[in-house]
C-alpha cells in the first residue's frame, strides 16, 4: 500500500487511540539505514540479504506481538467497571467516593490529603510544559492550546497527554 494511505495526522492519532504501525517504521525508517551503517563493517559475508538475515532475523531479533483487545476483549461481556473507594480501593455500591470506613473524618481527611499530593507532581509538570510553551509562543497568546500548530515540538503531544 502506498504510503500516504498509513498517514494520520498525530494530533487525530492520539484523539482517537490510533495504534503505531511498528513494523512499517521498523522495515522503512530502521532496517534500511541500520543496513548502510552495518554494511562496511559486516560487509563480503554473502552480500546484503546475508546481511538483512544476519541482523534482522534469528533469536535476537524476535518480536512478540500483543494485539489490543477490540471492545474489551473476551471477558468484556462478563466483566464491568465499578467505582472504588478512593481510600482502600473497596467496591462502592452508591455514587460516593469514600467508603463508610473512609468516610470518617480522621480516615477522610488522610485520603484527601493522599490525593491532593498524588496531584501536586501532575500540576508541576502542567506548569512546566505551559511556561516552556510560553517562551516559543509568546505571552500574548491567550489561545496556547488551539493555537499551537508546531507538531515536531514533543511539549505539544505530552500536553495533549497531560
Amino acid at each position: 500500500a502506498p504510503a500516504y494511505t498509513r498517514a494520520e495526522d498525530p494530533l487525530y492519532a492520539i484523539e482517537h487511540d490510533l495504534p503505531v504501525d511498528a513494523d512499517y517504521y521498523i522495515d522503512h525508517q530502521l532496517k534500511l539505514p541500520l543496513l548502510r551503517i552495518f554494511e562496511p563493517v559486516l560487509k563480503g559475508e554473502g552480500g546484503e540479504t546475508a546481511l538483512e538475515q544476519k541482523l534482522f532475523s534469528g533469536d535476537h531479533a524476535r518480536r512478540v506481538a500483543r494485539s489490543a483487545p477490540v471492545g474489551g476483549g473476551p471477558l468484556a461481556a462478563f466483566a464491568r467497571a465499578r467505582a472504588k473507594c478512593l481510600g482502600c480501593r473497596t467496591v462502592l455500591h452508591s455514587d460516593a467516593v469514600l467508603c463508610q470506613t473512609c468516610q470518617q473524618p480522621d480516615q477522610a481527611s488522610r485520603v484527601m490529603l493522599a490525593q491532593a499530593a498524588a496531584a501536586c507532581p501532575l500540576e508541576a509538570e502542567a506548569g512546566q510544559l505551559l511556561s516552556q510553551c510560553m517562551r516559543c509562543e509568546g505571552p500574548g497568546s491567550k489561545w496556547l492550546l488551539a493555537s499551537c500548530a508546531n507538531v515536531d515540538c514533543p511539549i505539544f503531544f505530552r500536553r495533549l497527554q497531560a
